[in-house]
């Protein structure tokens, strides 16, 4: 009986972390942007 409820919360935690994984992972693009437009303007102005 103990096993349906175990998977139940992986499941619940699976999904959370997914959440918390697809939060940052949108962080992370925006901040590679950010990194690249700096990095074109840095070799404009060279």
């Amino acid at each position: 009986m103990l096993y349906p409820i175990k998977k139940k919360q992986t499941k619940k935690r699976y999904s959370y972390i997914n959440l918390c994984t697809q939060k940052h992972s949108l962080i992370l693009q925006k901040v590679e942007i950010r990194i690249g437009h700096l990095l074109n303007q840095d070799a404009v102005n060279n």
